[in-house]
């Protein structure tokens, strides 16, 4: 089965829905590829404690802002229920199961193949997201470990592990929160951290980081590390007699030049502080009982989570494509971008920008 479009959308998330918002108002023909049932799968399948890290009135998808009666930090359910609402209010209704195999360029064409149907359109737009494939790290005598090892992506909450002693691999955002929620729900909970972290706060005096970001973000990396050091500083102190070293460079440096963003702290440092949680060195190898750390140390625990994060599949599905020829060859990414401003503003921007040049090129043709 063949059929055409000029503009094939891969992903229903909020890069995909923002996306095809855009093309809607500009009266351009497009669909809209989903691999599973429904819109924002990412968002339904995240643990539940997880909110919004950036501010609702920064975070909005094009056209439509969040409703004033959600907090300022929605929850992971009131995301869902905003995706819904903006899928519902924009008509964008997408062709579900179906999981995009490969994108090549035939006869002067994108011809998209997915596993029942094959797509052929001028313009190809990828917007399945940062985390597509579990990152799933093995240590020595795993397979004699006799607790219970999940990758986050199947934590959903701490309530099975209430009194039992739970390790947490990784010390990135979902790694924090997914310690402090096990913590919360009655565990011994540990975190491995192998390598330094920089930490930021979410908001200081009631004004929201992402803000103080977006008014700096003109300003070199170096000099708004400069100038926040100071503040972060006195949030957090200095974090190395808890086991948490910090990197040769700044939140905002760690951003720009390695797309990884900082720890939001949700509340885990103060925890932290009061050896409540406590952190570990990386992990050695697996026991029958728990794990040995780089530094010599060995501890029981009857779960590891491991929060060690995802890749993309752009080069699964397209993989000669050139970040620098995108244009060129009307393929675009979308929600790609790790910004200290915010993925959602900055999917609503590239959202935009991709719409109307795609509106440019369309005129050319």
């Amino acid at each position: 089965m063949v059929d055409h479009t000029q503009v094939v959308i891969i992903g229903a998330g909020p890069a995909g829905l923002a996306v095809g918002a855009c093309l809607r108002r500009q009266g351009i023909e497009f669909i809209i590829l989903e691999r599973s049932s429904e819109v924002g799968t990412s968002w339904r399948n995240h643990y539940e404690r997880l909110h919004l890290h950036t501010a609702k009135g920064y975070s909005a998808l094009p056209f439509m802002p969040f409703p004033v009666d959600y907090p300022r930090y929605p929850s992971r359910q009131q995301v869902v229920d905003y995706i819904d609402a903006y899928a519902e209010r924009f008509k964008l209704h997408p062709i579900f199961n179906q999981t995009v195999t490969s994108i090549t360029r035939q006869n002067g064409q994108w011809e998209t193949k997915t596993n029942d149907t094959v797509y052929t359109s001028d313009f190809v737009v990828v917007a399945t997201g940062l985390n597509q494939v579990p990152t799933v790290p093995t240590w020595a005598g795993q397979e004699a470990f006799t607790g219970k090892i999940v990758h986050s992506k199947d934590y959903k909450n701490g309530e099975p592990y209430r009194g039992q002693k739970v390790l947490v691999v990784g010390f990135g955002n979902s790694g924090a929160e997914i310690a402090l929620d096990a913590y919360e729900h009655g565990a011994t909970v540990g975190v491995s951290v192998r390598n330094p972290v920089n930490v930021i706060f979410q908001q200081q005096f009631g004004i929201p980081l992402q803000l103080m970001t977006i008014m700096l973000n003109p300003l070199p990396a170096k000099v708004i590390d400069f100038l926040t050091a100071p503040l972060l500083m006195l949030t957090f102190g200095n974090l190395k007699p808890y086991g948490l070293q910090s990197p040769p460079y700044g939140a905002a440096t760690q951003v720009r030049q390695y797309s990884k963003i900082p720890v939001i702290d949700p509340g885990i440092i103060a925890k932290i502080k009061r050896r409540e949680i406590k952190v570990y060195a990386g992990i050695e190898r697996f026991t029958a009982d728990g794990v040995t750390f780089t530094d010599g140390t060995s501890q029981a625990f009857d779960l590891v989570v491991l929060a060690t994060g995802y890749r993309t599949n752009i080069s699964e599905i397209l993989p000669e494509y050139k970040a620098d020829a995108k244009l060129e060859d009307c393929v675009y990414l979308c929600g790609f971008t790790n910004a200290m401003t915010g993925l959602l503003r900055e999917i609503g921007i590239e959202a935009e920008r991709i719409s109307k040049d795609i509106v440019r090129r369309a005129k050319k043709t």
